[in-house]
């Protein structure tokens, strides 16, 4: 948060609070210099719904609200948005 004083502030991305399945979730994503490890893509928004599309999605099992995001994943396989 800013304040009048403050010249400027800073915005901390907190990965904790998100229960949307995104690119960050992925085994795959490279949180150091937000990229993909399976293909050559730079992802620093939560991947703009990229891994819906992404034939090499795997979600990180340490990721947070890791049953909800498995319960989403599994409800875009039987609607058909997922392989």
């Amino acid at each position: 948060m800013a304040w009048g004083y403050q010249k400027s502030f800073t915005v901390m991305h907190d990965d904790t609070v998100r229960r949307r399945v995104n690119c960050r979730d992925c085994l795959y994503y490279d949180n150091d210099d937000k990229s993909c490890q399976k293909r050559p893509l730079y992802l620093p928004i939560d991947g703009y719904n990229n891994w819906k599309k992404c034939e090499y999605f795997e979600l990180d099992m340490t990721t947070s609200h890791y049953e909800e995001k498995s319960a989403q994943l599994e409800k875009m396989k039987h609607r058909g948005g997922r392989k």
